[in-house]
């Protein structure tokens, strides 16, 4: 079954786009994580750039994982939230918060499967994941322009409190004090004005109703974790 994605794009086996109009091409940005993740920033059609300018639409590609998975940090504490899609079957999106530096308060592991989501609310660090040794994992991301990665203490953490292993397992990160016990989650078929279609296609159809990624409005994300 082919998955819907709303935009002129396709993709090679390896995850690379294909971008089906000259006005639409991206160059891949590298991120920090194993495996060599790219992003491919501000996928918004010419005709759709003046919806919502606040808002930026992203793509992420995590390469097939070799002896560790593929990861990709892409935000540590923010007072912005975003949604991520699933566009692959091996996608999973890891989350955090944190009440200090070395101390997470909550952590959730959510196995996405194409066109689930992963909301995820202020203040929580994010790691997206691709433990297939065969497979690429795509990600739609929608976020607030403003909002900057800022990944440098998870840099020196080495990641998030939690390291997700190539059988699935998650293993205690050693830089972190304290740990809670890791909660695994379904991916989210819907939530609030998000349904099971293309997130581009959601966002273009009601650009207004995205108003809460800027301003950041928590009370948005109320119940996403």
């Amino acid at each position: 079954m082919k998955v819907p994605y709303g935009l002129p794009l396709d993709f090679h086996d390896d995850g690379t786009p294909i971008f089906n109009r000259g006005d639409f091409i991206r160059d891949p940005i590298p991120m920090n994580g194993a495996n060599y993740p790219v992003l491919y920033q501000n996928l918004i059609l010419p005709e759709h750039r003046a919806l919502n300018p606040s808002i930026q639409f992203n793509l992420h590609v995590l390469p097939p994982a070799t002896d560790q998975p593929t990861t990709s940090l892409l935000s540590g504490i923010t007072e912005y939230g975003r949604i991520i899609q699933a566009l692959d079957p091996n996608c999973t999106v890891a989350i955090q918060k944190r009440t200090s530096k070395t101390k997470v308060q909550r952590f959730y592991l959510y196995h996405l499967k194409p066109l689930q989501f992963c909301v995820v609310p202020p203040r929580y660090d994010t790691q997206l994941i691709n433990n297939s040794s065969e497979k690429p994992a795509k990600f739609f991301e929608l976020k607030a322009k403003e909002d900057t990665r800022n990944i440098e203490d998870l840099l020196e953490l080495n990641g998030l409190g939690y390291t997700m292993t190539m059988t699935a397992t998650l293993e205690p990160n050693k830089n972190y004090d304290e740990l809670p016990i890791p909660e695994i989650r379904p991916g989210l078929e819907q939530f609030k004005i998000l349904i099971p279609r293309p997130l581009y296609t959601i966002y273009t159809l009601n650009p207004q109703a995205f108003s809460f990624i800027d301003p950041p409005n928590h009370a948005f994300f109320s119940g996403a974790v």
